[in-house]
């Protein structure tokens, strides 16, 4: 299930190496099952990195 962000705050267009960049995307809300995890892929836009984010339900559907 592919979710779009309503909201985007303070996405970076470049990160530079050893930099640190906090940004924001909001999607609509959901749950997840017990057996199912949020899974974000961030990559690069003309490189080879990758980065896969495993999110456990938990702190989907018990967020505090």
């Amino acid at each position: 299930m592919l979710k779009e962000p309503l909201y985007t705050h303070k996405v970076p267009d470049k990160i530079r190496a050893g930099e640190l960049r906090r940004f924001v995307y909001v999607v609509p809300k959901f749950s997840l099952s017990r057996d199912r995890r949020l899974i974000i892929d961030l990559s690069e836009a003309r490189g080879e990195r990758e980065l896969q984010l495993k999110i456990n339900p938990r702190f989907i559907n018990y967020p505090n």
